[in-house]
């Protein structure tokens, strides 16, 4: 069967449906903390899917997130289903951006809450979905995954356990995270961590009270400059100072003073590394008489490295591209961590940003490329009606 020809075709046809759909899902604001909100996304998302033929459930997780939506199409098919992943929150609350309906189109520019993290990907999924049912495609089951709380890192829950545990049974699997302006795919990721640090000192004047006075800041300046060290690139380990806040007059020594800083890692072996020193730098005071306490957050997240399988199933994906006229992908392995770490972890090949080319995530100015929204579906389409069980080939 011509394939390329009749998802060309379909996409070209559906065009403007799929921008609709684009906007609908981009207005829907849903911030993670707004379960309501997020939970409104997934029911419409759910019936969309469930219109394809899908058999959908939620998985609840915790009492104050939006759960995760699973669907199967074609349980009755031979082989193992091809999954496609992601995350319906944003981390926009509702009215941040101006006006009921923030979606706004600029020629081949798409602008609004989620536009490119990720709700460009939901609507590729659904589409490829479609294209693949219009075309009569029906050679093995597909699946999906989107969970409700992905921005909070799954804090407090085991989302991702769930996720790995579901995706045991699969042949592999497209997360729907955006692109980035390189034509690449993500063929790895790093985990994060987080350590929220406080200390306390003494406050006081900053000329009569300088000897007795115990500045906060100061201690937490020599204890930034060991972590800022713990960064190793050959291991593929940064430390980025995030956030710092302290004092509260001008001529004051400051009594207290707070930090966050961010960990990107990985390997398990320095998640070890940097617990240990954490825990040895902040423990040590250098101005006797000041306090300190932290905690360290660690986003649900597991790290992974580009598999023999994840090479092929990115070959498969360039010459879906190169039969479809379009240009072939780059590679990436993210600073960024997602859920298709938790994918990886099952065991089966994985690639990450697969969902719509764009930047500026988590800012104001987030954007899409629109007509990549008609690419990608285009070539993940063809390339899983290409699709054998044999990942090396």
């Amino acid at each position: 069967m011509d394939y390329v020809t009749m998802i060309d075709t379909y996409v070209k046809e559906h065009r403007a449906d799929m921008l609709a759909s684009y906007e609908t899902i981009v207005n829907m604001e849903d911030h993670f903390l707004e379960k309501g909100n997020v939970e409104a996304v997934r029911e419409w998302v759910c019936q969309q899917f469930e219109q394809e033929g899908f058999r959908c459930w939620t998985h609840e997780v915790c009492d104050d997130r939006a759960g995760i939506l699973v669907g199967m199409l074609g349980e009755d098919r031979p082989g193992k289903p091809v999954l496609f992943s992601g995350h319906l929150d944003t981390v926009f609350h509702a009215g941040t951006f101006a006006g009921p309906k923030p979606f706004r189109v600029d020629g081949n520019t798409v602008y609004g809450p989620g536009v490119q993290d990720m709700k460009g990907g939901v609507i590729i999924a659904l589409y490829v979905v479609k294209a693949l049912r219009a075309i009569g495609w029906q050679e093995r089951p597909l699946k999906i995954l989107f969970v409700g709380e992905e921005e909070s890192d799954h804090i407090g829950n085991h989302a991702d356990d769930f996720i790995t545990e579901q995706s045991r049974d699969i042949l592999c699997a497209f997360h729907m995270e955006g692109g980035n302006m390189h034509n690449d795919l993500c063929t790895g990721r790093k985990s994060l961590m987080t350590c929220h640090v406080q200390v306390t000192g003494v406050g006081g004047h900053a000329g009569i009270d300088f000897r007795t006075g115990k500045n906060a800041i100061n201690e937490m300046v020599y204890k930034l400059y060991e972590i800022i060290d713990l960064t190793d690139l050959g291991q593929g380990t940064t430390v980025t100072p995030s956030t710092i806040k302290g004092g509260v007059t001008v001529c004051g020594i400051p009594e207290t003073c707070e930090a966050t800083i961010d960990f990107r890692i990985d390997s398990r072996a320095e998640r070890s590394r940097i617990i240990t020193e954490l825990d040895r730098i902040l423990s040590h005071c250098s101005i006797v008489g000041t306090h300190t306490t932290y905690h360290l957050n660690e986003a649900r997240f597991q790290p992974y490295a580009e598999t023999a399988a994840i090479s092929a199933l990115h070959r498969q994906l360039c010459d879906a591209a190169l039969a479809l006229g379009l240009p072939p992908f780059g590679k990436e392995h993210s600073g960024g961590a997602a859920d298709s770490g938790n994918i990886a972890r099952a065991g089966v090949p994985v690639l990450c940003c697969c969902g719509v080319m764009g930047e500026l995530s988590h800012s104001l100015q987030e954007y899409a490329v629109l007509s990549s929204l008609y690419d990608r579906t285009k070539v993940l389409a063809l390339a899983i009606a290409q699709m054998n069980d044999d990942k090396s080939s």
